[in-house]
């Protein structure tokens, strides 16, 4: 075999190999992919929302129809704080369906006085984004059935932190459990 013929089939080995390795991995890496979006799309809602930027979190609502009326207000001190974002948080995340569904148990320093708040999201993939139906908004109870995975055994959150924090703030910021009505 000469030297063209010895690469050629070197790289062709090589290519399959890889191209292999990617479609093993693939639904793994969509999966992952899936998620970062979501933990995106939540802590840009929260940023929007404590900023008071009608326009930009009401439109990552599932159901936006209540507050199209209000889309285009801001929060009186919108000018003081439209830079600023949620810089210390701590996240408990529920992989409801993987890649597609998502439970984010959010707790943060507000952007104005610092002072610890709390979120509840609920992301769904709907046409190829995610959208947060926000349980605060809602004023709806999160049931322990939703919580549960095909097995009958409550989904265990994953636990994130925003880099930098004491120990002292993320015991501060760590989401408790969660309450569910039954």
């Amino acid at each position: 075999m000469n030297k063209i013929a010895k690469s050629l089939l070197a790289a062709t080995v090589f290519l399959t190999v890889a191209a292999c390795s990617n479609n093993v991995g693939g639904k793994e890496n969509e999966y992952e992919k899936a998620e970062k979006e979501a933990f995106k799309t939540s802590m840009n809602y929260v940023t929007y929302k404590e900023r008071g930027d009608n326009s930009k979190w009401i439109p990552l609502l599932k159901d936006s129809s209540d507050f199209e009326s209000e889309k285009s207000e801001k929060s009186f001190d919108f000018k003081d704080v439209k830079d600023k974002k949620v810089e210390k948080y701590g996240i408990a995340e529920y992989e409801m369906v993987p890649g597609k569904k998502y439970f984010f148990d959010i707790r943060f320093k507000d952007i104005r006085e610092g002072n610890i708040d709390e979120r509840y999201l609920m992301l769904d993939k709907v046409n190829g984004k995610f959208k947060i139906t926000d349980y605060d908004i809602i004023g709806k109870f999160i049931e322990k059935k939703d919580f549960k995975n095909k097995e009958g055994e409550m989904i265990k959150p994953i636990y994130n932190f925003s880099t930098g924090l004491s120990e002292k703030e993320k015991e501060e910021l760590k989401p408790s459990s969660i309450t569910t009505n039954d």
